[in-house]
């Protein structure tokens, strides 16, 4: 006779079930109360806020259902005759029938990956999912690499950690005309086909040269005279900016109010609705700050390494790795941020890659989208071995970049 299920265990299954319908900014605690039959204050009881329940019940429905695909892939491939009869069977990450649930579903991992910064309990819940989910894919990888069917000089888990990694940059589906002729998708497509195009974010966005530009310094003369306001208004910019670096130590930057931003902040509401005229506006200069913060720490990593000798990719790849916690922590700000932030990523990032690869022959892209998108995957790749507790040789980052580069310039580029 089997149990039956706890109220907790009652109310994760109900949030799961709301949010493979719903998004979850749609879901309130009523809902989810309703559907597990239990008082809504049972939620306050074993999750302290209906936001922690959502962030659990996102990462078990996202890797639970990464692991059943991986599974059902594995299964197929064992009794496959050719790579033919498996290319096609799944979607991007399996998750979801439609675009928009897709985007939900990648943009809650990445809030629950935040999330996971300052909650040891959604580390946990993070570590055990990502884990499995790595797992079933190293099942699937093993399988077809064990037929031929693609290169041993990779391992299986690398493999799964690179096809994971790779579909969170594939959320950043947007590009310039003039910079990326080809798009991310289209470099994802050329490394596994075995993924159909499944995702057209409502954030993605073409970009023209004179669309969304970033902002520049407060506003001077020809003397280059700033006045008193906007030196005032510069200094408060900062104070709000720090106040969000500070509190977002603690508590992700989603739950935060414009209340507890100014409290921190030192200054009156009316006063932060002066300088930032909505939360939105606050993060998107957040992300400019951070997008910078990255770069220079990655600059000066990167410069230290080809000091001592290391080959433009071995200083890439030193670069991406001790960057990648950074990177996981604004990569949600990136994603729901204005045109202005995501076209400023992409500029910084496409011009420290191409000056890094450019030199060597050997992994130089002819596309610009190509190197953001390799980059991306290779930052969130670093970040999920970490947090899913499966260790990745560093030379294999380098093999697998060397692979990927030459399969994306043979199959996009004829080279």
């Amino acid at each position: 006779m089997s149990s039956q299920p706890s109220s907790d265990q009652q109310l994760v299954a109900a949030a799961i079930a709301l949010l493979a319908t719903t998004p979850r900014e749609s879901n309130r605690a009523n809902d989810i109360s309703e559907k597990a039959h239990v008082e809504r204050t049972i939620i306050n009881y074993h999750f302290g806020s209906v936001d922690h329940l959502l962030t659990i019940a996102s990462i078990h429905h996202a890797t639970e259902k990464i692991g059943r695909v991986f599974d059902d892939l594995a299964r197929q491939a064992a009794e496959a005759t050719s790579w033919l009869e498996i290319q096609g069977n799944i979607k991007i990450l399996g998750l979801a029938t439609t675009n928009e649930e897709l985007a939900t579903i990648g943009t809650n991992v990445l809030w629950c990956i935040e999330e996971s910064r300052t909650s040891d309990t959604i580390r946990d819940i993070v570590r055990f999912g990502t884990r499995h989910a790595v797992i079933s894919g190293a099942a699937f990888f093993g399988e077809i690499s064990g037929r031929g069917w693609l290169s041993d000089a990779l391992n299986p888990e690398t493999y799964a950690l690179f096809f994971l990694a790779a579909q969170f940059s594939l959320l950043f589906e947007y590009r310039t005309i003039s910079q990326c002729p080809v798009s991310r998708y289209s470099a994802h497509r050329s490394i596994f086909p075995i993924s159909q195009r499944s995702v057209t974010l409502s954030q993605a966005a073409t970009l023209s040269d004179a669309e969304a530009t970033v902002a520049g310094n407060s506003p001077a003369d020809e003397y280059a005279y700033v006045s008193k306001k906007h030196r005032l208004i510069a200094t408060r910019r900062a104070d709000v900016l720090r106040a969000m670096d500070e509190l977002s130590e603690h508590t992700s930057t989603q739950r935060l109010d414009m209340r507890a931003i100014a409290k921190h902040a030192h200054m009156s509401l009316g006063t932060l609705y002066r300088v930032f005229h909505s939360k939105r506006a606050i993060l998107d200069a957040l992300a400019l700050q951070r997008i910078d913060r990255l770069f220079e720490e990655f600059d000066t990593i990167a410069t230290a390494s080809v000091q001592q000798g290391a080959l433009p990719m071995e200083a890439l790849l030193a670069g991406v790795t001790a960057c990648s916690a950074q990177f996981t922590s604004m990569a949600s700000l990136i994603i729901d941020g204005s045109l202005s932030v995501k076209k400023h990523w992409e500029a910084t990032l496409t011009g420290r890659v191409s000056t890094m690869l450019g030199d060597d022959a050997a992994t130089a892209l002819r596309c610009n989208s190509c190197e953001c998108y390799l980059v991306e995957s290779l930052l969130f790749a670093n970040f999920l071995a970490v947090s899913s507790g499966v260790p990745v040789d560093p030379q294999q980052w380098q093999i697998a970049t060397q692979l990927l580069v030459a399969q994306m310039n043979t199959r996009l580029h004829a080279r």
